[in-house]
C-alpha cells in the first residue's frame, strides 16, 4: 500500500513537472508570437512610408521633367525621355514593392506556423486513449 502511494505521488510529480515545463514553453511561444506581430505591424508601416515617399518622388519628377520640357519639339523629346525615366521608376518602384510583399507573406507564414506550433505541441502530449503507458495509469488497467 505504501509502495504504490509513493509510486502514484511520483507519477503527480513528474505529471506537475511536466504540466509546468508546457507552460513555460506555451508562454515561450507567446513571447514570440507578440514579437512576431510587432514585426508585422512594423513591417506594414514601413510599407506604407515606402509607398507615400514613392509616390511624392513620382510627382516631384513628372514636375520637374514638365518643367525642363518647355515648348516644341525639344519639350516633346524632354518629356518623352521624362516619361521613359518614370516608366524605369515605376517598374524599379514595383520590384521593391514586390520584395516586400514577399517579406511580408514569409512573416505572415512564420506568424501561423508560430500560432500553430502550440496546438501541435499540446496535441502530442494529450494523452491517447487506450495508451497503458500513461502516467496517469500506471500500467493498470480497469
Amino acid at each position: 500500500m505504501l509502495s504504490e502511494q509513493t509510486s502514484l505521488q511520483a507519477g503527480l510529480q513528474q505529471a506537475q513537472t511536466e504540466l509546468r515545463q508546457q507552460e513555460v514553453a506555451i508562454a515561450t511561444h507567446e513571447g514570440e508570437f507578440n514579437a512576431l506581430q510587432n514585426s508585422r505591424r512594423l513591417l506594414h508601416q514601413k510599407i506604407d512610408t515606402v509607398m507615400y515617399e514613392i509616390q511624392s518622388l513620382a510627382a516631384q519628377e513628372q514636375e520637374g521633367t514638365l518643367k525642363r520640357a518647355g515648348a516644341g519639339a525639344a519639350g516633346r523629346a524632354n518629356l518623352k525621355r521624362g516619361e521613359r525615366i518614370l516608366q524605369q521608376t515605376v517598374t524599379e518602384i514595383s520590384a521593391a514593392l514586390e520584395e516586400l510583399r514577399r517579406s511580408r507573406d514569409q512573416a505572415t507564414t512564420s506568424l501561423t506556423e508560430t500560432k500553430v506550433a502550440p496546438s501541435r505541441q499540446k496535441s502530442r502530449f494529450a494523452p491517447r486513449s487506450g495508451n497503458s503507458s500513461s502516467p496517469w495509469n500506471n500500467g493498470c488497467r480497469s
